[in-house]
């Protein structure tokens, strides 16, 4: 019994040991820079809407150990027509980049953010920025796609999920489900002569393969968008099938039709 606690205690010592020796040796190591972006996209119209500032999420650890900094961090932008919100902090923390375009003419331009530590005079990390302007009215609509529901499909349930993707050369600011009004429909009718459902929630990070296939396209990372309807807003008199519409509208206010699903609801039981 005494032999068994005498090994439990040297074995506690020397995890103890370890362990403040992992906590000297990281405070000798510089740590490692974790942003979650390394490029950022920008658009705007000249002398009219631009792409709105976008979050960056930064952390500090030490390589390997795997232990968390807390060191001091600034973001310092290169160039006068970039700027930073919330551009100090210390150990994990997010800022805002974004442009003023008010000054530049149309054309391509790049910058860089510059992330420097306080115990470092030099850049422990950067950020490209790219942005483009557009001369007025040059600037495209709104795209996108339905991943959610296929054509003509069943709905299991009382609830409709409908998810898809939209991205635009400045920013998607909202997609909204419409529907083809029924015959005597007592549902308000929008200029468009459909009947409006709802706005769908945009999802951060949730469409890799659309960031991948448009690497070059503002807020890529927030493309992907879902909605839920209940089966009593969709067809307030449970008439089927439904034509359902989807419509993306970008900041310049343009609207396009992402595409229009036939739903078919089933019997109420």
């Amino acid at each position: 019994m005494k032999r068994t606690i005498y090994y439990i205690s040297v074995v506690l010592l020397v995890l103890c040991a370890l362990f403040l020796f992992g906590i000297i040796v990281a405070s000798f190591i510089p740590p490692s820079i974790l942003i979650s972006e390394s490029q950022l996209y920008f658009g705007a119209v000249y002398e009219g809407v631009v792409t709105r500032p976008q979050d960056v999420t930064l952390e500090m650890q030490v390589p390997l150990l795997g232990i968390h900094k807390d060191h001091r961090w600034r973001a310092v932008p290169e160039k006068e027509w970039l700027y930073v919100r919330r551009s100090r902090g210390r150990g994990k923390g997010v800022f805002q980049v974004g442009v003023d375009h008010s000054r530049l003419k149309p054309g391509n331009y790049k910058g860089k953010i510059d992330i420097i530590v306080s115990k470092t005079s030099s850049s422990a990390r950067e950020i490209e920025v790219f942005l483009r302007i557009f001369r007025k009215a040059s600037s495209s609509p709104p795209f996108g796609f339905i991943d959610i529901p296929g054509d003509s499909q069943t709905p299991a349930g009382r609830i409709v999920r409908i998810e898809g993707w939209a991205l635009d050369d400045i920013e998607v600011v909202k997609v909204s489900a419409k529907r083809t009004p029924f015959p005597e429909d007592v549902s308000p009718i929008d200029r468009d002569g459909l009947v409006f459902l709802g706005d769908a929630v945009f999802r951060e990070r949730s469409r890799k393969d659309v960031r991948r296939a448009f690497p070059r396209f503002p807020l890529n990372h927030r493309a992907g968008w879902w909605i839920l309807l209940e089966r009593r807003d969709l067809s307030p008199q449970d008439r089927s099938p439904v034509e359902l519409h989807i419509i993306a509208m970008d900041k310049e206010g343009n609207q396009k039709s992402l595409g229009k699903r036939t739903i078919v609801l089933s019997p109420v039981k």
